[in-house]
């Protein structure tokens, strides 16, 4: 399949989204504020210059609140486009960073109507997001009402700005609970279920699953260990 990452810098839930997308054979088109910030080898250390030459891979430089440079990572073939910015300081370095995954949604959804509108959007927000606050279990719940206030409420708008267009968008919401640096193990749960950790490879891992089938379309699943 022909896939569009937004935010695959560093060690991100998109970094492991392209990379887990490149092994499996799919074309993957990365938009990157700084391409230097890529590591998308299989090793993880592929960067600048070196990871534009890994197979399959096309790089875009932009941002992702610029509707100009989006368009650029997007072609009327595309046919999966994973929004996960805001993660791990990836592509949130901006002056707007408080905003970016909101911001970013009001860019991508009309790029995508205007380039592909036959593509499915997958974006990557947070547990404790909408109805995942009352699922999500005592931690996520503090987390959320405290440090997580921000983020969260951004994520919202996120997501709010991606549901508005259900009429001819096809999308899924994956909302996973705390980041972890741990291996894919392929083992955790999904749908609206507690839970406080799962790594980012294991996100990533059920990101790529929702390429493809209707299980989760129009739907916003946890997941977690």
């Amino acid at each position: 399949m022909k896939v569009t990452v937004i935010g695959a810098s560093l060690d991100t839930v998109g970094a492991h989204v392209a990379r887990q997308a490149l092994e499996l054979g799919h074309t993957v088109t990365v938009l990157a504020r700084d391409p230097a910030r890529l590591r998308l080898g299989s090793d993880g250390t592929a960067s600048g210059a070196a990871a534009t030459g890994l197979t399959g891979l096309t790089v875009v430089t932009g941002s992702v609140t610029v509707a100009a440079d989006v368009a650029a990572a997007l072609s009327a073939d595309t046919q999966v486009v994973v929004n996960a910015v805001g993660g791990r300081g990836g592509d949130s370095g901006s002056p707007g960073a408080a905003t970016v995954a909101s911001d970013s949604s009001l860019v991508l959804v009309p790029a995508i109507k205007e380039r592909c509108p036959g593509a499915r959007l997958i974006t990557v927000t947070s547990m404790g997001c909408g109805d995942s606050l009352s699922t999500g279990g005592w931690v996520v719940w503090g987390l959320v009402k405290t440090v997580l206030a921000r983020p969260i409420a951004d994520k919202d708008k996120q997501e709010a700005t991606v549901v508005a267009a259900s009429d001819w968008l096809d999308w899924v919401t994956v909302r996973p609970s705390g980041l972890t640096d741990g291996p894919k193990t392929g083992k955790y749960k999904t749908g609206a279920v507690p839970g406080s950790q799962i790594s980012r490879s294991d996100v990533a891992d059920f990101v790529v699953k929702c390429f493809q089938g209707d299980e989760w379309k129009h739907k916003s699943p946890s997941v977690t260990y």
